[in-house]
């Protein structure tokens, strides 16, 4: 088992569908974008250079972008219970990160970060 399986961020694997590994290569810079607003953001919130609205906008959209990848990749790929196992990392933040969960729970916004974290 390789180190990305064991953190969770396996991606689609060589041996996938072709359309599965399309996917995945064209989503690769554009998560890899989100994951990096996500310091910008918090920053932005603290110095309140940006309204609480439209940090919990930006909030949704992050949730959501995390959630589309993983449901499009997850419908891609030809088994899915061992695509999620591999990418368990997504599964901690599309389920930790609701943002709905924020108000009770602000820290666990962190789980956005980790996938930076452990991308780089």
């Amino acid at each position: 088992m390789r180190i990305v399986h064991l953190l969770g961020i396996a991606g689609v694997e060589s041996h996938e569908q072709p359309d599965a590994r399309l996917w995945a290569k064209r989503l690769e810079w554009p998560m890899l974008l989100v994951a990096l607003w996500i310091p910008v953001q918090w920053y932005l919130e603290e110095t309140q250079a940006i309204g609480p609205m439209l940090a919990r906008v930006a909030d949704w959209l992050i949730w959501l972008a995390f959630l589309g990848e993983t449901s499009l990749l997850s419908a891609l790929v030809r088994n899915r219970r061992e695509y999620l196992l591999r990418n368990w990392m997504n599964l901690a933040i599309i389920i930790g990160g609701l943002p709905i969960v924020w108000q009770y729970t602000p820290l666990i916004g962190l789980l956005r970060s980790l996938r930076l974290v452990l991308v780089v």
